[in-house]
């Protein structure tokens, strides 16, 4: 290896290219620290003639410083944060000096003056980190990684942090570091995860142990050396939970063969999302354990090599331990630069000590920079898609976005991309039962953050805001206490479900409102008390149904004092114990109907004491039984049925119609009107078994009309008794014949006249005698002839006289004898003949005279003697009188 002794040139440390190169400024003394995952920070001491240079022109350049050493040129380079002005120095060589210093960092350093809120969402963390340092202007950027930082975030949250603590937080979580490779006007940032990511160091790699045993300056040795051994955890172990697979527990732990023992750790500062898995748990907790073992072997040494950079390999070569000897990175220089005195123009000297670690010891940042914490809770505005009123996934979870977010440099979407899902407390969740209230679009929800992590935001309520989101009732009746919904979609501000507490004294009452259905699913017993009031029913429109289905299994009630009241039978009681029980049916848009449908059983109305009354106002009364009975029964009292106007039907199709009366009446009383009865096909049975059957028209007409069919009457026993007291009485029989049968006598009793007309023949047939009784006469009248014919006998008898007398002829014929006997006269008067003909005798006696009037021949035939024979008179009148007997 060479070794350089010193350069005697003053131009050995200079500044190179950027704001320092302006002629202005000598560089006097450099000194520097850097190490992996920490922004490097470079002083540089300088002298000028001038003491009034503008220092802030200075800030936020570039800045190089070069030192040129006998292998090779280093070359620090990095943005000036900080530019003083020290005092100024008097000699006698030289003009007043005065004493500047600068000290640069890298770009990334610069992002420690910058804070943002913001979300990033389904991006990996290399992802992230490379967004934010290119807006930041840390675009020389080496990506050096290999597994880590390559999975997606879900959720990840900057929130009221430095972009340079954020971007540190997030390579530390993911076990990425950095270091950065100088150039002349720039430098480059190089991120890496594992040790292939380490660079040998430039131009000079090896690192020569010498020990120095004199005061000269020998240039890339190591001067000093010792290999450390620490004391380090053993092993880490990691536990989390997610909520969807909420029964299996999330542990991972890595072992070790370190001095230390176990580190466990709930995982809440290091899960970027709500739904950790076990291979994200194994993979934070491999992290964990590398980052607090590689410290465990060390070597810390002081050398001359000015290409010591941290982040870069070296090897070690002739020290004194056995097996030190070998490759190691270097995690921490501290580099020396001086110049040997102001005003001479000697050689600068460079050194520094380090601290390296072996090149196989895998390398993690250690977690030191603290994650923003919210203690507090938050508010923040429900979000969904604009066609949208809810927004929620299958675990209720919703969209959010926070007020922090509404605006800034990068603020989000309003729509269902502002956030993850986030969940959302309820008072009882449990399998498929609980309190499910979703938060919707458009509302103001309170967030709290598990452990504070803004990662993990959870929803434990809402409040009112304006304008859109004010409370209902208030401040007019703060009494009031509801829980009230909103129909969607595109519900107006009528159409909502509420459930609503007034508290008013003396006004107090629990509200509740369906907007369109309300569903009871009772799975034994409801109880409704009722201490004083009523309890009122309203259907606007639609249906009330009652099923009431007779199922085995039912469950005796027991009250709140204990008592076990029966399980029911499917039975459906109403008690009224005072009161009264009323239903009206008012419609004012068309007719309507009360209706009682029994599939299977009885319907049985009981009143022990009082009256039943049904009115009707308008309509029909309409009564319909499928099959079966209808059964009424009266143990004591009356039933009345009024009709003020309108008709009373009574149809059926097949079957009967009973009445019973056991021990009574049945009345029917119509003041104005008919009754009909009307029998398509069958019969009408009227039967009373003992008593009387009376009908009474006071006044009006009663008809019995039957279309087609016969009416009968028939009485086993007793009397039929027909009166008129005033009035007639008319039988009209249009066509066909009737027929009258009589068992017993026929007697009929006429105060004044009775007539009998027939337009065709009148047969009278009698087994016994026909006697015709006139008190005053008996006439018998004939336009044409009147024949009297008698197998045996035929007499005519007369108290006082017989007339008989014909417009044409008088004719009598008789198979024996014809007799005709007056206690007075017998008067035979016809216009043509009188003709008696008689197979034995014809015998005329009379009390008086016997007289025959012919207009022609009087002829009396008799087979055996012709007797005439009169207390007075006899007389023949006629052209021609033939007498032959």
């Amino acid at each position: 290896m060479a070794t350089t002794t010193l350069v005697e040139t003053s131009q050995s440390l200079k500044l190179g290219s950027g704001a320092l190169t302006t002629g202005l400024l000598d560089m006097r003394e450099f000194t520097g620290d850097e190490a992996l995952s920490t922004p490097f920070e470079f002083k540089l001491l300088m002298t000028s003639d001038t003491k009034s240079l503008d220092l802030d022109g200075f800030i936020g350049q570039s800045a190089t410083v070069v030192f040129d050493a006998q292998e090779g040129t280093r070359y620090f380079n990095g943005i000036i944060g900080e530019m003083s002005q020290q005092q100024t120095l008097q000699d006698n060589v030289a003009d007043d000096t005065t004493l500047y210093e600068a000290k640069i960092y890298p770009k990334f350093w610069t992002l420690k003056f910058v804070s943002d809120c913001r979300i990033f969402q389904n991006q990996s963390t290399l992802e992230i980190i490379t967004t934010v340092l290119n807006e930041n202007g840390v675009s020389s950027i080496s990506n050096r990684t290999t597994t880590h930082g390559q999975q997606p975030r879900e959720y990840c949250v900057q929130y009221n942090e430095t972009c340079f603590d954020f971007v540190s937080r997030l390579m530390e979580e993911e076990g990425i570091y950095y270091y950065f490779q100088h150039q002349d006007g720039d430098h480059t940032m190089v991120l890496a995860d594992m040790p292939g990511g380490h660079d040998p160091c430039p131009i000079v790699s090896t690192g020569q142990f010498m020990k120095s045993q004199t005061s000269d300056y020998y240039e890339n040795i190591i001067s000093y050396c010792k290999s450390l051994e620490r004391f380090t955890p053993s092993s880490q172990a990691l536990a989390d939970y997610n909520f969807t697979t909420a029964t299996t527990p999330l542990y991972a732990s890595v072992p070790g063969v370190a001095k230390g023992g176990l580190i466990y750790q709930y995982a809440t500062e290091t899960d970027h999302e709500d739904c950790p898995n076990q291979t994200k748990v194994s993979y934070y907790t491999g992290n964990r354990h590398d980052a607090a073992l590689w410290p465990q072997k060390a070597l810390e040494g002081k050398s001359t090599v000015p290409f010591f950079t941290s982040g870069h390999q070296f090897n070690l070569v002739g020290y004194d331990k056995p097996g030190a000897d070998g490759a190691y990175v270097l995690y921490r220089v501290r580099h020396h630069i001086t110049a040997s005195t102001y005003l001479y123009q000697e050689h600068a000297i460079y050194e520094n000590d380090f601290l390296a670690f072996p090149f196989a010891t895998v390398f993690r940042p250690t977690e030191l920079t603290p994650k923003p914490k919210i203690y507090s809770t938050q508010t923040a505005r429900v979000t969904g898609p604009p066609s949208e009123e809810i927004w929620t996934d299958e675990y209720g979870r919703i969209k959010l976005k926070f007020h922090w977010d509404e605006s800034g440099p990068h603020a989000g979407p309003s729509d269902d991309k502002s956030s993850c899902w986030v969940r959302v407390r309820e008072g009882w969740a449990g399998d498929s039962w609980g309190i499910l209230f979703t938060p919707r679009i458009g509302m103001e929800a309170i967030v709290s953050f598990l452990d504070g992590n803004p990662d993990r935001p959870l929803v434990v309520g809402c409040v009112w805001n304006n304008p859109g989101h004010m409370p209902p009732y208030l401040p007019q009746v703060p009494t009031k206490s509801t829980i009230k919904s909103h129909s969607t979609k595109m519900g107006g501000p009528d159409n909502y479900n509420e459930f609503r507490y007034e508290d008013l004294k003396e006004s107090e009452q629990v509200y509740f409102q369906a907007e369109k259905d309300h569903d009871l699913y009772i799975k034994q017993n409801v109880t409704e008390h009722i201490e004083y009031g009523s309890q009122w029913w309203w259907i606007d429109r639609g249906n009330r149904d009652t099923a009431v289905l007779r199922k085995d299994g039912a469950k005796p009630k027991t009250t709140p004092l204990g008592q076990d009241l029966p399980a029911g039978d499917g039975d459906d009681n109403l008690e009224i114990t005072g009161g009264n029980l009323n239903v009206s049916m008012l419609s004012s848009h068309g007719p309507i109907a009360h209706n009682h449908y029994i599939v299977n059983g009885d319907y049985n109305y009981k009143i022990s004491m009082g009256s039943r009354f049904s009115l009707q106002g308008k309509g029909t009364f309409f009564h319909q039984m499928d099959d079966g009975g209808y059964d009424q029964c009266m143990l004591k009292g009356d039933k009345s049925l009024t009709i003020l106007e309108g008709w009373r039907s009574k149809y059926i199709q097949k079957g009967n119609d009973s009445l019973q009366i056991a021990n009574g009446n049945q009345s029917m009383y119509i003041n104005e009107g008919n009754q009909y009865t009307n029998i398509n096909q069958g019969e009408r049975i009227k039967i009373v078994d003992q008593g009387g059957d009376f009908e009474v028209v006071w006044q009006g007409d009663k008809y019995s009309t039957i279309g087609q069919g016969n009416n009968v009457w028939k009485i086993y026993q007793g009397d039929q008794n027909i009166q008129l007291f005033c009035g007639n009485r008319t039988k009209e029989l249009f066509a066909g014949n009737e027929y009258y049968f009589n068992n017993g006598n026929f007697d009929q009793d006429v105060t004044g006249n009775y007539t009998l007309n027939v337009t065709g023949n009148l047969t009278v047939c009698v087994d016994g005698l026909i006697s015709l009784v006139g008190m005053q006469g008996i006439s018998l009248f004939s336009p044409q002839n009147i024949t009297l014919a008698a197998g045996e006998n035929i007499s005519l008898e007369a108290g006082m006289s017989i007339n008989v007398d014909a417009g044409v002829d008088i004719s009598e014929m008789a198979g024996v004898d014809i007799s005709m006997n007056a206690g007075v006269n017998i008067n035979g008067d016809a216009g043509v003949d009188i003709a008696f003909t008689a197979g034995v005798d014809v015998t005329a006696e009379a009390g008086v005279d016997v007289n025959l009037t012919a207009g022609v021949d009087v002829s009396v035939e008799s087979g055996a003697a012709i007797t005439m024979e009169a207390g007075a008179i006899i007389e023949e009148t006629a052209a021609i009188i033939m007498l032959n007997g």
